[in-house]
């Protein structure tokens, strides 16, 4: 069973993307973090179970198994993945980019620096 997560494309996402990017980035941060720890969930089970780790804290049911926790891991390692590269997309980094710079005011313009001249020391 394969399934697909499509994210908002088009033109009314467009509007929303500036709002939409910081979360998914924070959303697959969470989602890495989260992916790590049922690795280490899997991995201590795995363990447990060859007998060279203490008791597993979950004892009977689904959850008991490491082949569960790993398939948690590579669902929630792909979600994170799918987000960081959606948030990190050339068109909604230009989205963002664009509208901080409409955002910000106009810098006045600066006259140019003249380079002073050093000045040369003799020495005798």
């Amino acid at each position: 069973m394969l399934v697909r997560v499509r994210l908002p494309q088009g033109v009314a996402a467009g509007r929303n993307k500036t709002r939409i990017v910081p979360l998914t980035f924070m959303t697959a941060g969470l989602l890495k973090m989260a992916a790590v720890s049922c690795l280490l969930l899997a991995l201590w089970r795995l363990t447990n179970d060859m007998g060279l780790t203490g008791e597993f804290f979950i004892q009977n049911g689904l959850f008991s198994h490491w082949q569960v926790w790993l398939a948690i891991t590579l669902g929630l390692a792909v979600l994170a993945f799918r987000l960081a590269r959606y948030s990190h997309s050339p068109e909604t980094l230009s989205v963002v980019i664009d509208n901080s710079e409409a955002t910000r005011p106009a810098a006045p313009a600066a006259e140019p620096v003249k380079p002073e001249r050093a000045r040369r020391r003799v020495t005798r």
